[in-house]
This record gives structure tokens, C-alpha cells and sequence, in this order.
């Protein structure tokens, strides 16, 4: 049953789109004329066509531009994050020391690992 309900949801997000919406609203015009015999010139439907594809690409360039801006702003963050982290060294509020397990000396060979 969630999916059947996801599917819907998913279609009505699609006719929420504007340019989903302008795109069938421009291919709606041209078939009616066709189906109707609305008798429209050759001209005004490629005006229509045309018109709808201009509007299509505005809003795309619009939401790219918002998505460039929101991209910016997210970019400045970050940056500002990992400046804010090189300035505190000590980041976890652990000490700094050696990594566990490191080698500082040859240390002691346990008793029957190195081979005679």
C-alpha cells in the first residue's frame, strides 16, 4: 500500500512542476488544435511551441542559479569549518601524543618468534 501511495505522491510532485506544467499545457494546445479542428496557423502553434520551450528554460536557468547560490553559501561554510579546525590542533579535546601500538624502539622480541 506505501508504494501505490509513493507512486501517487511521486505524480503529483510531477504536476507541481512548472515546467512539467507548461509543457503540457503547450502540448494540450496543439493536440486540441489538431483533434478540434481549432483551425490555428502553422505560425501561432510554433509561437505556442516555442513560447513554452523559452519558458522551460528560463525556469531551469532560475533553478540552477538558485542551486549555484545555495552551493556558494554551503562552499563558505565549509571553508570557514576547516579554518576554525587548523586553528584548534587539539579538535576531540584528547591529547596529542603517538598513535597506540607505534613503534618508538626495537622494544624486546617475544620468546620463540624469531626463528635460530
Amino acid at each position: 500500500m506505501q508504494t501505490i501511495l509513493k507512486f501517487f505522491a511521486g505524480i503529483l510532485s510531477l504536476a507541481a512542476s512548472r515546467k512539467i506544467f507548461i509543457g503540457l499545457v503547450a502540448a494540450g494546445i496543439v493536440a486540441l488544435n489538431g483533434k478540434l479542428g481549432w483551425g490555428l496557423p502553422a505560425e501561432a502553434v510554433a509561437g505556442i511551441i516555442l513560447t513554452a520551450i523559452s519558458l522551460i528554460i528560463a525556469i531551469a536557468m532560475e533553478d540552477a542559479a538558485g542551486k549555484k547560490a545555495h552551493a556558494q553559501e554551503m562552499a563558505t561554510l565549509i571553508v570557514a569549518l576547516i579554518q576554525k579546525l587548523k586553528e584548534k590542533p587539539d579538535v576531540a579535546g584528547t591529547a596529542v601524543g603517538t598513535a597506540a601500538g607505534g613503534a618508538e624502539s626495537d622494544g624486546d622480541p617475544v620468546a620463540d618468534s624469531i626463528p635460530d
